[in-house]
């Protein structure tokens, strides 16, 4: 009987002390491509940087880090979020990895940052809905759609998607007729 007890009070002392645990795992390989890829780095002042010891690092030790080439990886809460990058020296799978990431190909191309001035959202839709419209007059321009959604693509990322309180029901029609004249990825 005393062994069951002392079973019991184990298992419970156990289960306990692994809730209170903060647990990290590794991010996998895609996701950190996507990270490297679309420069989705944690803000540096959310996330703790250790060395490959596990000791936490200060800004001059950081630098030195990344001076001397070495290479880190990401660690996330049971959320998702990333809140500690770990250093260490440039391993072979850590080559391999920048080997994939330099031939990383998800079929979209990178889109420029343009500056877009949000409180002129109408009257851009407009233009860009003219554009589009003079574009299919005759044969259609591929490079001048690319340009076009690439100002559609900057507008709704630095603005956010508008109201047609905000452009207007023709505003509105305007995003529709470029996202419709989108290749189907980009769709």
């Amino acid at each position: 009987m005393n062994e069951l007890k002392f079973l019991l009070i184990l298992i419970a002392v156990s289960l306990f002390a692994c809730q209170n645990e903060n647990v990290l795992t590794k991010v996998d390989e895609k996701q950190k491509l996507e990270i490297f890829r679309y420069s989705q780095y944690p803000p540096k002042d959310s996330v703790v940087f250790k060395n490959h010891l596990g000791e936490v690092m200060n800004k001059d030790t950081l630098n030195d880090y990344e001076k001397k080439g070495y290479f880190f990886d990401f660690y996330k809460n049971e959320n998702g979020k990333i809140v500690e990058v770990v250093y260490h020296q440039k391993s072979k799978e850590d080559e391999i990895f920048l080997e994939k990431l330099a031939n990383y190909d998800d079929g979209l191309r990178k889109v420029p940052v343009l500056e877009i001035n949000c409180d002129e959202g109408k009257e851009l839709l407009e233009r860009l809905m003219e554009a589009d419209q003079k574009n299919r007059e005759g044969s259609i321009d591929s490079n001048i759609d690319i340009v076009i959604q690439d100002s559609l693509f900057n507008y709704i990322n630095q603005c956010g998607l508008p109201s047609i309180e905000k452009v207007g029901k023709r505003g509105i029609f305007a995003m529709f007729l470029i996202i419709q004249h989108s290749e189907s990825i980009v769709r």
